[in-house]
């Protein structure tokens, strides 16, 4: 844990028997997201992960979960102000067809 503390991590809790989920953005929704990463990583694109590259396997998924935020933010920008109707959709559809 000292090590995580070196890097500037903080290790807050959630008193989840208490009905608390959520406490000054603590909470457990990004680590469930990684860990589903790093699982569907190993069974969907390596299949195996050895003890002696486990590290590089989670740097590797670190990765790519941390290269997706800007990419979403930067899609949501971009949707700003923008709206597709199923009305517009379905039009350019049936242009595209004749």
């Amino acid at each position: 844990m000292s090590n995580l503390s070196s890097m500037g991590n903080t290790h807050k809790r959630a008193k989840h028997s208490a009905g608390e989920y959520l406490r000054d953005m603590a909470h457990m929704n990004c680590m469930e997201g990684f860990w589903g990463l790093l699982t569907l990583g190993c069974s969907g694109i390596t299949h195996y992960m050895s003890e002696k590259h486990l590290p590089r396997s989670v740097k590797e998924v670190l990765f790519r979960h941390s290269a997706a935020v800007p990419f979403t933010s930067m899609t949501l920008a971009r949707m700003a102000e923008k709206r597709l109707t199923n009305r517009d959709l379905v039009q350019a559809r049936r242009e595209e067809d004749y």
